[in-house]
């Protein structure tokens, strides 16, 4: 890969020129564009003690805190969750295959039923379908 030299044309020339005898006048004119000295030194003023200025550091340590006890909570909150977890895991291990088939079939009538509710379908209009007689 080629490279590119980038000083090559400014080597022997300066990019930059200062006017003859500038730094000769510098100074006086400096001094010129500053205040007279009376000799007074101005007094400085005093910041301005607001109430938010007083309170500050404990709005900070009030946030800290806050911040620290929801920290806690949230550890806590994550564990009792993982202990949780962990003991339904354990329940549906142990749980017999008979208990499984029963909650099986009882939700599935619980959808049904809720089927049956969204469409406005009736146990009679059920029994006339599956029997092919009118009631």
């Amino acid at each position: 890969m080629k490279t590119l030299n980038l000083n090559k044309g400014y080597a022997s020339k300066e990019p930059f020129k200062v006017p003859e005898g500038y730094f000769d006048t510098l100074t006086a004119r400096v001094m010129a564009q500053l205040p007279a000295d009376n000799g007074e030194q101005p007094m400085p003023k005093a910041p301005k003690s607001t109430l938010y200025a007083k309170l500050k550091p404990y709005i900070y340590m009030a946030a800290m805190f806050a911040g620290l006890y929801f920290g806690v909570f949230v550890f806590k909150y994550q564990r009792k969750l993982a202990e949780q977890k962990a003991l339904v895991a354990n329940t549906q291990q142990s749980a017999p295959k008979a208990e499984e088939e029963s909650l099986a079939t009882d939700a599935m009538s619980d959808y049904i039923d809720d089927a049956c509710d969204y469409m406005m379908v009736s146990t009679h209009d059920i029994l006339a379908y599956v029997s092919n007689d009118e009631f």
